[in-house]
């Protein structure tokens, strides 16, 4: 039995277009490829067959990915186009038309940039007018946005006329569809179940697009309608390249004059390095031999000073013998001078206890005297004394006169040798040399 439906799927890599929740969530089982990255999950147009609940064949058709730009398999959008060609083309040379064709397009991605743009005008362009009865655009992962969010970015898709605004008002129709667990998928028609958005294709009368028509016409890929538009894509590209590359040009003349002036500039510049590394080497050795300089210098002067120190010492050395020396001598003349006033001392006790004689031998012949005196003056009061008595008495008293002097001229003698021993003794150069020397050792200590 030939199938009765035919249902194209397409979009940009990573949609989500062959994963669980759509393709294989249609037909019931799984039997398409899952992609787990950013990279397309289907490398080349596939088929899968399966039957309705009502018993209706119905072929799905998984086409590549335009702006497949990864590692491995990736490939232009013109090489897909191709193929997608090629499929389409074999379709119609069998007259088997479209009952629909499903567009996928991520909802968490509203920013659509200029590729994503591009798809969007190649695949109006490769459906053209007469078939937008048959698209239908599905917003996949809305599992993975906010409802209120998600319907606002659904909002700018179809109303802006660089996303599907030209699909919409050639009737095209939006439905929504996320990944959600059994029996949490929000409830509307905005979430019809994938096997529902196909029942409703298949109830319209099946198209050709508008690319299997011109390449019936026997246009090549190229110079079909979705053709031209990839390479009006690829003419503005190459225009901007060529800009690029002009510019680059440019830049690089320019960046090769800068080299120039630059390397000028570097070569100067080295020379002037040169010249200062030479003068700070200069300066570094001329730094040194002063540092050097003063290291002698200071050497020198360390030198003298302990020689200084040296000599110091012996100084204070010979100072301090001499002083013993004079302390030693100090000491004996003290001694000697403790001596000498020892005997002075005896001495002039000695003379003392002499003037004490002759005071008292002198005091005794004034007492006699005057005992003699009292006596004559009495014998002459009373002129009972004979002329014999008084020539005795007065050869007695002169006797005892002569005596008194001869006693006060031996004390006045005795008292000058005294007083000119003391003041030998105090005139003494020994004796003042040794005050003074005593006085300084007071002093110094």
């Amino acid at each position: 039995m030939e199938p009765a439906g035919l249902i194209a799927i397409m979009g940009g890599t990573g949609v989500g277009k062959s994963t669980v929740w759509f393709i294989n969530t249609i037909i019931g089982r799984d039997v398409a490829y899952v992609g787990h990255s950013l990279e397309s999950g289907t490398t080349e147009v596939q088929e899968y067959e399966f039957s309705m609940p009502n018993g209706i064949r119905v072929t799905l058709v998984d086409t590549p990915g335009f702006d497949d730009y990864q590692e491995y398999g990736s490939r232009s959008d013109l090489v897909i186009l191709k193929e997608i060609g090629a499929y389409l083309k074999a379709r119609y040379d069998e007259q088997r038309k479209l009952s629909g064709i499903i567009y996928l397009h991520n909802i968490c991605d509203p920013k659509v940039d200029g590729s994503s743009q591009r798809t969007m005008m190649m695949f109006k362009k490769l459906c053209g007018a007469d078939s937008l009865n048959n698209v239908v655009v599905v917003t996949t992962f809305w599992d993975e946005v906010d409802l209120t969010e998600g319907a606002e970015f659904e909002t700018v898709l179809k109303t802006k006329d660089r996303f599907f605004k030209g699909l919409v008002d050639g009737g095209c129709r939006f439905a929504r569809s996320g990944r959600y667990p059994a029996g949490e998928t929000p409830k509307g028609p905005e979430f019809p179940p994938p096997i529902s958005i196909v029942s409703d294709l298949l109830a319209l009368n099946p198209v050709f697009v508008e690319m299997q028509k011109e390449l019936a016409e026997g246009k090549t890929v190229e110079k079909t309608s979705a053709g031209a538009e990839l390479y009006k894509e690829i003419q503005e590209f190459k225009r901007q390249h060529k800009k690029v590359v002009i510019d680059l040009s440019l830049r690089i003349t320019e960046m090769k004059s800068t080299n120039a002036r630059d390397k000028a500039a570097r070569e100067a510049l080295e020379d002037e390095s040169k010249v200062s590394i030479a003068q700070l080497e200069k300066v570094r050795t001329t730094m040194q031999l002063k540092r050097e300089q003063e290291a002698l210098a200071k050497q020198k002067e360390l030198e003298l000073a302990n020689l200084r120190r040296i000599e110091l010492q012996h100084e204070f050395e010979l100072l301090k013998t001499l002083h013993t020396k004079e302390t030693l001598e100090c000491r004996f003349q003290i001694r000697c001078l403790f001596d000498a006033s020892f005997d002075d001392a005896q001495q002039r006790s000695r003379l003392e206890k002499t003037c004490e004689g002759l005071r008292a031998t002198v005091s005794e012949l004034s007492q006699s005297l005057r005992e003699t005196k009292e006596e004559l003056q009495a014998k002459v009061n009373t002129h009972d004394k004979t002329l014999s008595d008084l020539t005795e008495a007065k050869s007695k008293i002169a006797h005892l006169e002569s005596q008194l002097k001869i006693s006060q001229e031996a004390q006045e003698k005795m008292a000058f040798e005294i007083s000119g021993s003391q003041s030998a003794r105090a005139q003494s150069p020994q004796s003042s040399s040794l005050r003074g020397t005593i006085l300084s050792l007071f002093s110094s200590r």
